[in-house]
């Protein structure tokens, strides 16, 4: 999540509680993990309808959690999959190109996917059962003594019982399942396009991608993301290469140069008079054809972030940082100002930016 700092100094920073915190929250009736240790039964159907390789607990911890360590100690796989990333991206990575750190990235994505279809199915699956459960019987008795009276005769007998029709399943109760069945497949997609950043803006926070706040449509299993829509966002790649494309800082060879595609700047100036202005950023393909937003803001250093295309995050590629690029006084009066700038490149191929103002004492 980004949120701004207090006081008048305007900037992002990262607010991911810090794994292993344990916050004190009220029940949750919506998170499996907290209704499995409130309810040994449906901790046990759970279980017993799991398939997957993970520890149960843990499973449904991550369903909710999943930027967290499990209680038991498991690390987080979200976290496991961001350091992968960050040795393959990285400007100061140690495994820029690495076909088996690649290989391993893959495999992870592929486990954490696997995983959250496997323990989201147990899920839905102990609380169909739990509903079924649950469903009253419904007696057929007369409304009244004359109602009876005037009732054609019937034989003697035992009252007539009927189980009652299912009710149909309340859009919430459904709602939170289709939620919590992605949570960690929204995590892949965002710590797929997590930020990798170099580190070498001078005071600068730490960049981090914006946080997802919409689910994807789900597939007929309910459990894996379904993209409903095509990845227009790929298609710049469909356009020759000019030299307005090419980054003039050089770029590690994890990232194919001839993919590179142009996109916007986020500055003010032209510094270097090459006819963009600072801060520009790019498209481009990365390790194991992964798509990536990569920027060069002004000074030094890269940032980057990447997702396969089929785990494209539904909020986009996103990259944040802290501008150096002072936009200076103005004889109206204007104070000079610096920016807290954050990219997103968005499924349709639009670009958004933003970027939060703040005054600086440079005269």
């Amino acid at each position: 999540m980004l949120a701004p700092t207090a006081g008048t100094r305007r900037s992002w920073q990262d607010v991911t509680p810090t794994s292993g915190i344990q916050v004190a929250q009220a029940p949750n009736d919506n998170d499996p993990s907290e209704q499995a240790r409130n309810d040994p039964g449906f901790l046990r159907a759970v279980a017993a309808a799991h398939h997957g390789r993970w520890a149960v607990a843990d499973a449904l911890w991550w369903l909710e959690h999943p930027d967290l360590d499990a209680p038991g100690g498991a690390p987080s796989p979200a976290i496991r999959l961001r350091a992968l990333q960050r040795r393959l991206f990285a400007e100061d990575g140690d495994a820029a190109g690495n076909a088996a750190v690649a290989v391993e990235l893959r495999r992870l994505e592929e486990e954490i996917r696997g995983e959250t279809t496997a323990i989201a199915e147990a899920v839905r699956v102990a609380s169909d059962l739990r509903e079924r459960l649950a469903a009253p019987s419904l007696e057929v008795r007369p409304a009244t003594e004359d109602a009876h009276q005037a009732a054609p005769a019937e034989p003697e007998g035992p009252r007539d019982r009927v189980p009652a029709a299912r009710p149909a399943p309340a859009r919430a109760r459904r709602g939170w399942l289709v939620g919590l069945s992605v949570a960690l497949a929204l995590v892949v997609g965002v710590a797929a396009g997590s930020l990798l950043s170099a580190g070498s803006l001078p005071g600068a926070a730490e960049p981090t991608p914006a946080p997802t706040t919409e689910p994807p449509q789900m597939s007929s299993a309910g459990a894996v993301p379904a993209t409903t829509q095509p990845l227009l966002a790929a298609q710049v790649f469909g356009r020759p290469q000019t030299s307005i494309d090419r980054p003039l800082t050089p770029l590690p060879e994890v990232f194919d140069p001839a993919t590179f595609r142009y996109l916007g700047s986020a500055g003010f100036t032209d510094a270097d008079g090459n006819g963009v202005t600072d801060s520009p950023y790019y498209a481009v393909r990365g390790a194991d054809r992964m798509i990536c937003l990569v920027a060069v803001p002004e000074g030094s250093g890269y940032l980057a972030t990447c997702a396969h295309d089929a785990e494209y995050p539904s909020a986009g590629l996103r990259l944040s940082w802290q501008s150096t690029d002072i936009l200076p006084a103005a004889d109206d009066g204007t104070v000079p100002m610096v920016l807290d700038i954050t990219v997103a490149w968005l499924r349709d191929s639009s670009i958004e930016t933003r970027g939060s103002g703040r005054q600086t004492n440079t005269p």
